[in-house]
């Protein structure tokens, strides 16, 4: 027996965040079909009587596997399963032992073990009760599954050290991957947990192998744990089975509390009843043997694990209240134990080698900053490299200036296999060629072949025209007068005067709207300087008047600076332009569809919001079959819904096969009345009728404003389960919904800015949305707890824990969790997730409730060094400044995240870069930033807008698109002599900014394009971005800038529907070959067929084997647009109109190529625009 209770969260999902209040989508791995049989049954009765036997139930398709549930309240009752190939012919009854470890009787219900069979088509169960049970309710469910045509090759596999037992893989016993849920975790190991699966059934059957699949299946999707809880499984043969998947280290759920830091083994059948096989006895002894010697742990030793100490090798009920192992093995886990001793004591010496394969050599690093290098490394010795315990691996320098740490790596790496390894190196602010040498040990001792050289260019800063600031625009009634500004710095070597002519002039001579008589010099130009002799490097400035034009409408005018004398240099960092708004709304008419009355609705998608009230539950249908579904939001925006607008849309506009009639469409879905005002509850009512093919179905939905864009999406879902109709010998058992354990969010308290070692109050409220009561002090009591990973440790409070402000929560009722966090030593942007979990049973569903915590460094406390004086001083006359303002809170840091100023909305910071400093001023004090400036937002829903830089649509001028998620830095580059303006931001934030594909294209082509995309800047942010003189990792591609991707930011997202659904419904993919990503090099059209990268750059073909030169048809006759290399943009047009995927575009451009998935809490490091220094 065995209970899954930790699970770990996955972090792609929820590595970007949406919404107010830490909203995340739910995973998007979604609606996809599971595709293999599965029906759920549930029956109920009085018990009125000793022994209960059910009817013979008869399915309609041959099952594997059986996953049972029932009351906790019947803990002392017996549960039986037997199966048949016929009614006539029944197996013998089989117990299924309950999978719980509390016997107290608190919890309510408990999961039995998988029953297994060999394709039978009948089944029937029985219960034995005690007098004590007589008159009460007892309900039971089943789900009953075929995994049979989830097969793999049964070819075992030796050890790449050449030691060990042989271990049958996954992929060789038919693990389905698609079934996982969540990515691995690692811990250092130290023991072993000893179970048995307790189904005897499993033991009889031929293939054992299918008992390992029905123990997966049953474990990650019936009873929706994720994937097998055992490390490993061993079968009656004495054959060993790779559970877990991840691999060495990878953390399981075996063992309630004990997961971290232990193997879990399990034997298949019933060792209360069976005795263990010889060859059983061998492999368990082998494996503990082999995995001692990769562990270093000694089989008769004592560790110290989750305060208490425990024997290395042990049996499941040391650790907790349960059976398992069974009598016959627990008997012997001590002799096990020796002879897992003896076995290691014949093991070779350890033996630590390492070949270098590859590393960074001659690059440039940047004084004070974290710079990447990547160093792959062969392990050639017998034992596995860990990132914890004692064999852990680390790299460090043997002599040098430069200090270096090795970045976390994860999974072990096993002998034979190649590790490719990240060193954080931080210079000092100098300007220095350097050689440092690098060792890699073990435990450490140096590993033998595992030393190198690294040549670094380490860079720190040093010192034509270009505009440096602007003022912002205006709000004017028709006729009336403003004043506009513009500074220019002087980046040669002359001094500017009068006589040089230096003027502001509109682009291309045109006469304009703005002009002012009396003011300007003509009615192209508003005038020159407002003071001459303007010296290298300093500013100028031209101040003038505008007049607003008569018409009431928003007007946007290009200028540029010219000389009528000199030839100035600068291009596009010449050019300006302000908008002057005389009026205008976002406010747009509509018509009703049911009559001729005229309404407003905002065109805003930031005034439409909603919380989650309740919905109906999941449902099992008969093909054909039609049944009723509900859901009730709350509008909690700003503007009221309309029938019309406020829609509830299949995710992804995915064509539903539940659709009917009652729908809009295949993927749209209308409210229940005409007009939902502000603060009240909305009801979508709507019928399913299910389709023919069998299984399990989850159909997805969020809102739409339509012609708006989507509201954020926390992961509605409806499980549909479609399944033949159940024949039975007399009477089907009833089926009916079950205990429902819901929540739904209300309110938290807001993010924080904390002060290392300060203490707050936070809280957080919710609803219980399920239709059982929630208990505080039961031993299966409603908690919230840490998450993303589940039960991680945390820095802010003592506990995984918080307990609820009440006893009792009552369905329909709220509840607070409220307790105290400390920040910790460390200053930094720290998120803390939290979920509810039902303590010992299961979670509940993860919408991504966190908060946002920035700690500083106490005011009190020395941090800025021989800087700590802080000279104020005021903004220097003819410097170029950086412009930001916040829509809500900020903080603003320096280069050791210390706190300098914090602010609100419409907070205004202007910053500057001079005589190699960086300063910021705000609130009328400018103060200097020890290394650089930057300007956090506190809150995910805050966006920074930075006034000094404009970016105009040339289809609509009124638009500026200047406003960002993230962060803001202004940073000077000694290197290329430029103060940067870089807007820092999640990977997948910054892909929704990304306006590339046209967002009205087919949807298949827009997802593989994203893809391409997200590929691209993955390949870049590996090798430490593709500017890394200028600290960024890709440029805007904006205004001349770059010619990366055309990131256009936040307004972008908000007037794009299908980029930035994309980017949230591939979270994540990259383009793969042999497993790891690769460079997506994509263009606008080819001429009929691809180039390679060997053709068109040059480069070695081997070591880009996907860039290869394919046909494409679809833009055969056209003229080549663009490099030729990888993916046509017409090509993948053209492929998704003839109906193929996106995956099928991206394999057939990048030869060879898989879609894969990486982690999705990177950052990238977006440069808008610089200022030339």
């Amino acid at each position: 027996m065995k209970k899954i209770k930790k699970f770990i969260s996955i972090l792609s999902l929820f590595s970007i965040v949406f919404g107010f209040f830490g909203y995340v989508p739910k995973s998007l791995a979604n609606s996809s079909q599971i595709n293999i049989p599965h029906k759920d049954y549930e029956h109920s009765f009085v018990v009125d009587k000793s022994e209960y036997i059910s009817e013979i139930y008869k399915n309609d398709f041959g099952f594997t596997g059986i996953s049972s549930r029932w009351p906790v309240d019947f803990i002392d009752s017996s549960v039986f399963l037997r199966s048949g190939k016929s009614s006539e012919n029944m197996g013998s009854w089989s117990m299924v032992s309950d999978e719980d470890d509390k016997k107290d009787g608190a919890l309510d219900f408990v999961y039995g073990d998988i029953f297994n069979s060999d394709k039978d088509i009948f089944f029937q169960y029985k219960v034995v009760f005690s007098q004590e049970y007589f008159n009460k309710e007892y309900k039971i469910k089943f789900g009953v599954f075929d995994t049979s045509s989830q097969v793999g090759g049964v070819v075992v596999s030796a050890d790449n050290a050449g030691l060990g037992p042989k271990i049958i893989s996954r992929s060789e016993w038919g693990a389905n991957e698609g079934y996982m849920k969540w990515e691995p975790e690692y811990d250092e190991v130290k023991a072993f947990v000893i179970h048995h699966t307790a189904g005897e059934e499993g033991a009889k059957l031929e293939n054992q192998a299918s008992v390992v699949r029905n123990l997966y299946y049953g474990h990650a999707v019936s009873n929706g744990w994720g994937d097998i809880g055992y490390n490993y499984v061993i079968d009656v043969n004495g054959n060993i089975y790779e559970g877990r998947s991840g691999g060495g280290g990878v953390i399981g759920g075996h063992t309630l509390g004990y997961n971290s830091g232990t193997i879990g083994i399990s034997l298949i059948g019933d060792y209360n009843i069976r005795n263990i096989e010889t060859v059983q006895t061998e492999a368990l002894v082998n494996l503990i043997a082999y995995k001692s010697f990769q562990y270093n742990i000694d089989p008769l030793g004592q560790v110290y694990l989750k305060n208490k100490t425990i024997r290395t090798v042990i049996g499941h009920k040391d650790l907790n209240s349960t059976q398992c192992p069974g009598n016959t093995i627990y008997e012997r886990v001590s002799d096990i134990s020796y002879k897992a001793k003896e076995v290691l004591a014949n093991y070779p010496a350890k033996t630590f080698g390492a070949q270098l394969i590859s590393y960074d050599n001659g690059v440039n690093v940047y004084g004070g900053d974290v710079n990447k290098i990547r160093v792959s490394l062969k392990n050639n010795g017998n034992t596995p490299w860990q990132s914890k315990g004692s064999s852990k691996l680390d790299i460090v320098k043997t002599n040098g200036e430069l200090p270096t740490v090795l970045s976390d790596f994860g999974r072990a790496v096993e002998p034979g296999q190649i590790g490719n390894f990240v060193l954080d190196i931080t210079p000092p602010f100098i300007n220095k060629s350097l050689n440092q040498s690098f060792q890699a040990k073990i435990g450490g001792n140096n590993l033998n072949g595992g030393d190198f050289n690294i040549n670094f260019n380490v860079i720190t800063p040093e010192y034509k025209a270009r505009i440096t600031g602007k003022s912002p625009g205006l709000s004017l009634q028709s006729g009336k007068q403003g004043t506009l500004w513009v500074e220019v710095k002087n980046l040669g070597t002359k001094t500017w005067s009068s006589s040089d002519g230096i003027k502001l002039y509109t682009l291309n001579n045109y006469n304009s709207l703005f002009y002012t008589n009396g003011d300007w010099e003509s009615q192209t130009s508003p005038g020159s300087l407002d003071n001459q002799n303007i010296s290298p490097g300093s500013i100028g400035k031209i101040t003038f008047l505008v007049t607003a034009p008569n018409s009431n409408s928003q007007y946007t005018e290009k200028f540029v600076i010219r000389s009528n004398n000199k030839n100035i240099e600068g291009g596009p960092n010449l050019n300006v332009e302000w908008s002057i708004t005389v009026s205008g709304s976002n406010i747009q008419p509509i018509s009703i569809d049911n009559n001729k009355d005229q309404v407003t609705y905002s065109k805003n998608i930031g005034d439409y919001d909603f919380s989650y009230i309740s919905q109906s539950p999941h449902i099992s249908l008969n093909p054909g079959e039609t049944k009723s579904v509900w859901i009730e939001v709350k509008n909690t925006g700003k503007t009221d819904w309309y029938k019309s607008v406020l829609r509830l849309a299949t995710l992804k506009d995915k064509e539903s096969d539940f659709a009917n009639g009652s729908w809009l469409s295949k993927n749209r879905i209308a409210l229940n009345k005409e007009k939902v005002l502000v603060g009240e509850t909305a009801r979508f009512e709507f019928t399913i009728t299910s389709p023919q093919n069998l299984g399990l179905n989850k159909e997805y939905f969020t809102l739409v404003a339509d012609g708006v864009g989507w509201l954020k999406d926390i992961g509605i879902y409806w499980d549909f389960t479609v399944s033949p109709s159940v024949s039975s010998v007399n009477t089907p058992p009833n089926i009916s919904s079950g205990d429902v354990y819901d929540f739904a969010y209300i309110n938290q308290s807001s993010h924080l800015i904390m002060t290392t070692g300060e203490t707050k109050q936070v809280w957080l409220e919710v609803k219980n949305t399920g239709n059982k009561a929630w208990k505080k002090g039961s031993s299966d009591p409603i908690r919230l707890a840490t998450s993303n990973p589940r039960d991680r440790s945390s820095l802010f409070i003592p506990s995984n824990r918080v307990v609820m402000d009440r006893d009792t929560v009552n369905p329909g009722e709220t509840v607070r969790f409220t307790f105290n966090i400390t920040a910790p030593n460390n200053t930094g942007v720290y998120k803390e997730y939290f979920s509810l979990v039902r303590e010992g049973i299961s979670w509940f569903k993860d919408i991504g409730i966190y908060w946002q915590i920035t700690v500083v460094a106490n005011k009190d406390t020395d941090v800025t060094g021989s800087n700590s004086n802080t000279q104020l001083i005021g903004v220097p006359t003819g410097v170029q400044t950086v412009k930001v303002s916040s829509s809500g809170p900020f903080i603003i840091v320096n280069s050791s995240e210390v706190k300098l100023a914090e602010g609100g909305s419409g907070g205004v910071v202007i910053a500057f870069y001079k005589d190699g400093k960086h300063y910021f001023n705000f609130n009328g004090k400018t103060q200097e930033a020890s290394g650089w400036v930057r300007i956090v937002p506190w809150a995910p829903q805050t966006i920074l807008t930075i006034d000094s830089y404009t970016d105009r649509p040339a289809w609509n001028p009124s638009i500026n698109d200047n406003k960002f998620k993230g962060a803001v830095e202004v940073r000077y580059s000694t290197k290329n002599k430029k103060l940067w303006i870089i807007n820092d931001l999640n990977i997948e934030d910054y892909l929704q900014g990304v306006s590339e594909p046209l967002d009205s294209g087919n949807y298949e082509y827009i997802k593989a394009a994203v893809i391409a995309e997200r590929s691209y800047i993955y390949y870049h942010l590996q090798r430490g971005g593709r500017w890394p003189d200028d600290f960024i990792t890709l440029k805007n591609s904006r205004n001349g800038n770059g010619d990366d991707q055309i990131y256009q930011g936040y307004n972008y997202t908000l007037r794009a529907n299908n980029v930035p659904r994309a980017v949230t419904d591939t979270r994540g993919e990259v383009v793969t070959y042999g497993g790891k990503p690769v460079l997506t090099p994509y263009y606008t059209q080819s001429d009929g067929r691809t180039r390679s990268i060997s053709e068109v750059w040059g480069s070695k073909q081997s070591d880009y084997p996907w860039l290869v030169s394919v046909p494409d048809p679809w833009s055969a006759g056209k003229p080549l647009l663009g490099h030729g290399v990888g993916m046509s943009g017409s090509g993948a047009r053209g492929m998704a109109a003839d109906g193929k995927t996106y995956k099928e575009i991206l394999r057939y451009f990048y030869t060879g190529t898989d879609i894969g998935k990486i982690e999705t809490n990177r950052n990238v490091r977006v440069g808008i625009y610089y200022i030339e220094m």
